[in-house]
């Protein structure tokens, strides 16, 4: 019987509130920062400081890749744009260069550019293309990364998004950042006060802290009517700030995930060399990984090693192309529909742990179970 079970993802929250006023220690030159409640709402509010430059456009565009998360459409929705789905390449999350060409059109206000996994876009390559249509925007999608090191923050975007909900690089369980050119024009978008409630987020903090020990995580997993890990489509409503709580520990998280070495990487990069036939897992777009992503030569092999994995954390991401996402409707997106890549990606895709509760003992274990089926 399995008495225990890695969680997919999430670094431990430090939870002591500083008695200072919070002040964080982000300084990205050229860029002005802008503090939301979530990533999607910095999403949101991107796109519509981008469209308040473009008021004649009635029906603003915004292209999205047809693998991602359905918050995409979430931001897109709200800031009162057409999401326009494009499909990936082969092997490899990143925009298919000549179905992006085919999409852009005189309405596309911005594309989103996913950080996927910690394996960054060729934004140069996307940015030529597009480049025939100027009132193009970039956004830097990073939810599911952040910067180690002053250096690793070299943006191209015209904004770049981030995201500290649960699970996320830097977990403090909500908050969301939006950084804008400060070359960009100046437009005002309504945000909300933020809600304060440090108890409630302390209690709610302590508990996902707790939850994430692997025998409390394996009982949760028994408990189906939770829907632990599933993917859906969830509505914003509004935009408000950035929680005051998660402000007052933004810093001492922020040091411990730069401070994290990964024990796990360097021996599941030798476990997968022949099964993993992920692209960019190897190349210069690969920077510090949220997860592992193992891309399997077929939906078989792929479920064979999830069900064998299963116990330490192996996870199966979105399970569908965007547009098959559990409730999203055909009138939420416009699209060729033809998203064969994104789909096969989709069915030989999962993830494996990396975070700070991976030991070098539970990532031994796993290369032992790879080797018995690559």
């Amino acid at each position: 019987m399995i008495l225990q079970t890695l969680p997919p993802a999430g670094n431990p929250i430090i939870t002591q509130l500083s008695s200072a006023a919070p002040e964080t220690e982000l300084n990205w030159p050229g860029y002005n920062l802008q503090w939301l409640q979530s990533g999607t709402a910095a999403l949101a509010f991107a796109l519509l400081h981008k469209k308040a430059a473009f008021k004649h456009i009635e029906q603003p565009e915004v292209i999205v890749p047809a693998y991602c998360c359905p918050d995409l459409l979430s931001a897109a929705q709200f800031a009162g744009y057409v999401p326009v789905v494009v499909d990936i390449n082969p092997n490899d999350p990143s925009y298919n260069l000549e179905a992006l060409e085919k999409a852009v059109n005189a309405n596309t206000l911005a594309v989103i550019v996913i950080n996927f996994m910690g394996i960054k876009e060729r934004l140069a390559q996307l940015i030529d293309v597009v480049a025939p249509f100027s009132q193009v925007s970039m956004i830097e999608d990073n939810a599911q990364w952040f910067p180690v090191t002053p250096s690793e923050a070299q943006f191209e975007g015209d904004y770049v998004c981030f995201s500290f909900g649960r699970g996320k690089a830097v977990s403090l369980l909500g908050g969301g950042l939006v950084a804008l050119k400060e070359s960009l024009p100046q437009h005002t978008v309504a945000v909300n006060k933020a809600q304060v409630n440090t108890k409630k987020w302390l209690l709610k903090a302590n508990i996902i802290n707790r939850l994430s020990n692997p025998f409390v995580y394996n009982l949760l997993t028994k408990l189906s009517f939770l829907n632990i890990g599933a993917t859906r489509f969830h509505e914003l409503f509004e935009l408000s700030g950035f929680p005051f709580e998660s402000l007052q520990v933004l810093n001492a998280n922020l040091h411990a995930y730069q401070q994290r070495a990964s024990e796990a990487e360097p021996i599941l990069d030798d476990a997968l060399a022949q099964l993993n036939v992920l692209q960019p897992i190897n190349s210069q777009r690969r920077g510090r990984l949220l997860r592992y992503p193992v891309l399997c030569e077929s939906a078989e092999q792929r479920n064979a090693l999830y069900e064998a994995l299963i116990s330490y954390g192996a996870s199966k991401m979105y399970t569908t192309a965007l547009p098959q996402v559990q409730g999203v409707q055909p009138a939420m997106w416009q699209g060729d529909g033809h998203y064969e890549h994104a789909r096969h990606f989709a069915q030989c895709f999962l993830t494996l742990p990396v975070h700070a509760g991976v030991t070098e003992k539970h990532a031994r274990a796993m290369a032992k179970i790879i080797a018995q089926h690559s």
